[in-house]
């Protein structure tokens, strides 16, 4: 074999390595999510809450050091990295609330999205209209679920996505790339 054979089969192998990685990862990640979906939610809270944290200090940091900007755009970034910061405690101080909060701006954000597709709808014409339509209903209708539902319209989120990372987690290992097939 040849150097650039053997840098090409080495190539293969690390990438067969990293999609056997990812492929059981996702798999244990929605078996763990679908099995365990209150532990799930409680573990985005604290992530989401700590994301806030940490990037709101990021921003008050840049705000301190970075010269570039002008004084008004430093005390603005620092004063929203304060803002974030609060957000983030607040967020791991109740993880709960905040995963009810982001419940509502999903569904209001799904609200808007349906509402969108009809007015696109009402302008439409040939067969993929009816696909907006349908898209849009569905929007509206998952949207007012989330809002009159949030915990429900998580725990729903939650299994559905499990379910997908275990069917991306199979399918990455059936596909595994470089692998033999027979004619």
């Amino acid at each position: 074999m040849t150097a650039p054979e053997t840098d090409a089969i080495d190539r293969v192998q690390l990438l067969r390595g990293w999609v056997i990685g990812f492929g059981i990862v996702a798999i244990l990640l929605g078996v763990v999510a679908l099995f365990f979906p209150g532990a799930t939610l409680l573990t985005i809270a604290i992530v989401f809450g700590l994301y806030l944290v940490a990037s709101g200090i990021y921003r008050i940091t840049a705000a301190v050091t970075d010269h570039r900007y002008t004084r008004g755009t430093r005390l603005l970034t620092g004063v929203l990295g304060g803002l974030i910061v609060v957000a983030g405690v607040l967020a791991l101080s109740n993880p709960f609330a905040s995963l009810e909060t982001l419940a509502i701006f999903i569904g209001l954000g799904w609200l808007v999205e349906g509402a969108a597709g009809l007015v696109a709808f009402s302008s439409l014409t040939g067969r993929s209209r009816w696909l907006v339509l349908a898209s849009a209903l569905v929007s509206v209708v998952a949207g007012v679920v989330m809002l009159i539902l949030p915990v429900f319209g998580l725990q729903s989120l939650v299994t559905v996505g499990a379910i997908l990372l275990i069917a991306l987690g199979v399918v990455a290992l059936i596909e595994l790339p470089g692998r033999r097939r027979s004619a």
